[in-house]
């Protein structure tokens, strides 16, 4: 008697660009399917970070395999980078899998774990703070795991704003912080660089993106509508300042020597 295959369902969980809240289930399977970008993938993926044919997923009666085909070193399976022809086993409950600059969950048909168990980040490590500010003349930013390169003026910004995370800064107050020689500062032409920054950061780093935007679910400071990185997380507050949206245990400040 033949084992019957176990039936799965694959689900956008970010978009390409690196926005969240809508979640696309792609389709349901009981077999092998290809991933990628070319037009006879059974899961096609439109975005130029998505090799033509990125990866296969396989079911078997205990569970389910990705094999990677892409060189491109983008696709990870729970966190864990796949090198070409590299396979991994997802276990029965589910998994997440990085495709270029999606994010994917399988899960097995009529599996009900909650979305907001943790999604793991590529390269991250366990208990990582969501934001991290290196201090100093030029200070230094991580958000997850990764890297943010901000202009000084942003960055002096950023550091106002992470010594009262979720508390609001008035607009007097981050003058000051970043006020330059001539006395004169353009407060808002700062905080637009400092917001496309993070949008393009949002962009760059899906995964990032999305686990920073879980903190904020988890602390109820998230707005769906607001489906770019910059705006969602730098609020501005009418006729006061701007506030981080994020909770304070999730920001570490340490010295730069």
């Amino acid at each position: 008697m033949q084992t019957a295959l176990k039936r799965y369902e694959i689900t956008i969980v970010n978009e390409a660009d690196g926005t969240q809240g809508r979640r696309d289930r792609l389709g349901t399977f009981d077999e092998t399917v290809t991933i990628g970008r070319s037009g006879d993938s059974e899961v096609r993926l439109e975005h130029a970070t998505v090799s033509h044919k990125h990866a296969i997923v396989e079911a078997s009666s205990d569970g389910f395999t990705v094999l990677n085909l892409s060189a491109r070193g983008s696709t990870f399976v729970s966190g864990q980078r796949l090198e070409a022809n590299e396979s991994a086993a997802i276990p029965l409950e589910r998994a997440f899998v990085q495709i270029g600059q999606y994010l994917l969950e399988i899960r097995p048909v009529g599996q009900t774990q909650p979305y907001l168990d943790p999604i793991p980040i590529p390269g991250a490590a366990s208990g990582s703070k969501t934001l991290h500010v290196f201090m100093g003349p030029r200070p230094r930013f991580q958000l997850g795991a990764t890297a943010l390169a901000l202009p000084p003026k942003p960055g002096r910004f950023m550091v106002a704003l992470a010594l009262r995370p979720n508390r609001t800064t008035t607009r007097d107050a981050l003058v000051d912080a970043i006020e330059d020689a001539e006395g004169w500062t353009n407060l808002d032409a700062i905080v637009f660089r400092l917001r496309a920054r993070l949008d393009e950061f949002g962009k760059e780093n899906p995964a990032a993106s999305i686990e920073i935007r879980r903190t904020m679910d988890v602390a109820g400071l998230s707005s769906s509508s607001e489906p770019l990185l910059g705006r969602a997380l730098v609020l501005t507050v009418r006729g006061q300042g701007y506030r981080l949206a994020l909770p304070p245990g999730s920001v570490l400040l340490e010295a730069d020597d």
